[in-house]
């Protein structure tokens, strides 16, 4: 079903005969005016919808022809879970018929744009799910696009993928209400690629709560990594059986979410005192960044071992003892608790920090979930537009005001 939009995109005005973008389908305008306004604005997201559609039909060729070849030189089924190898056969007959469906629902503007290869059979557009695909699936679908999309701005601020922190928490809170069907789902070795595209977005969703500095997002934090670790161990046992005999890209990205991860625990466990947790992790840090021969450009925890007069080599890092690893982790500390280590944290915190309601004072649950007054510049934001109009009368002299200083700025 279509998504209903009925706001404008551009002055916020409530209508219930907008007009769409015709080439995204994403915004709706009340007239030309506020489309002509706004494509400034919308022009670099219109695009990138664009070119991620475009991209999904390429990959689905490629994920189709990859998913046949993986199927028959698989030598051993999954335990439990034998691949069906005419099922996998099957799908991949279906992906001519299916990209002519994915054009079709681009067109009418469904909500499912994309489609999927699984071990259970394709994701299509508007069809039922196939047996063994989670009822969130589309979810995931989301959260993974969104997270593809890149750099977005919310309240003036560049957010970069912590825009989408609505798409994640909902994936998410899916993952953990149905735990059972969705690690189901990726027992299969096939839908390996699924468990990768997640541990991308809780990575990212983690990062967001650290990033808040309070005990109640530090605790989310480590809930969400504790999904992450599963799915990562998903991700793994199907690599390992799927693609035991391809090229190191998929084990090169293994390593790369796992460090990811590490870096993140790391930091996690630092802003809350738990500095024995940190011991293991830089160690493991260390050996990730020995194994691929990081040069000092790219170290992100090598070049630590210098804050302990310790050479960053490959010798020094194996008989580094805990010792030494707590001095390098007081010294981050000392670093952060300066004046310009407290304003670059502060920034970040600002950054992911959550808007409140100049009417009724609540609290926004993700980033980009109040939208902000449209003729100030995001000075204030609003849950609805009823709190819009409520507070309206305290509001206006302050907009007026800033209004008219943008005219003479642009005069």
């Amino acid at each position: 079903m279509a998504e209903v939009i009925t706001e404008c995109s551009y002055c916020g005005a409530e209508s219930d005969t907008l007009r769409k973008c015709k080439r995204c389908s994403n915004t709706a305008y009340c007239d030309r005016e506020c489309q002509r306004a706004h494509w400034n604005e919308h022009k670099q997201q219109c695009n990138e919808i664009l070119r991620m559609r475009n991209n999904d039909n390429i990959k689905v060729q490629q994920e189709s022809a990859s998913a046949a070849t993986a199927t028959a030189t698989a030598t051993a089924p999954f335990p439990g879970r034998p691949v069906n190898m005419n099922r996998q056969t099957e799908a991949v007959k279906q992906q001519p018929a299916a990209s002519k469906m994915y054009r079709k629902a681009v067109r009418e503007g469904r909500e499912i744009v994309t489609m999927s290869v699984t071990g259970q059979g394709m994701v299509l557009p508007g069809q039922p799910l196939p047996d063994g695909v989670p009822s969130g699936f589309p979810l995931k679908q989301a959260a993974h696009a969104l997270f593809l999309t890149g750099p977005a701005t919310y309240a003036g601020k560049k957010l970069g993928n912590f825009a989408h922190e609505k798409a994640y928490r909902d994936y998410y809170d899916d993952l953990v209400e149905n735990e059972k069907e969705w690690m189901d789902f990726f027992d299969h070795p096939m839908n390996y690629e699924h468990a990768e595209h997640s541990c991308g977005i809780l990575g990212t969703f983690a990062t967001i709560y650290r990033k808040r500095l309070d005990k109640e997002s530090y605790k989310k934090c480590e809930e969400v990594l504790n999904m992450e670790i599963k799915l990562l161990a998903k991700y793994k046992k199907g690599m390992d059986i799927v693609a035991p005999t391809n090229t190191n890209d998929h084990f090169i990205n293994y390593d790369g979410l796992e460090f990811k991860m590490h870096v993140i625990q790391f930091n996690l466990y630092r802003q809350m005192g738990q500095d024995e947790k940190c011991v293991p992790l830089f160690r493991k840090m260390l050996g990730y960044e020995i194994k691929y021969n990081m040069d000092y450009e790219q170290q992100n925890f090598l070049w630590m071992l210098e804050l302990a007069n310790i050479a960053p080599t490959a010798a020094n890092v194996k008989k580094l003892s805990k010792i030494n690893i707590m001095k390098i982790v007081n010294k981050l500390k000392q670093m952060e608790n300066s004046q310009a280590g407290r304003a670059c944290e502060e920034a970040d915190r600002e950054r992911v920090a959550l808007k409140s309601c100049a009417a009724c004072h609540a609290t926004e649950s993700a980033i980009g979930d109040f939208k902000s007054c449209g003729r100030c510049d995001n000075v204030v934001f609003y849950c609805n537009r009823s709190c819009q109009k409520q507070h309206w009368k305290v509001h206006k002299k302050v907009c007026n005001r800033q209004q008219g200083v943008q005219q003479a700025a642009v005069a």
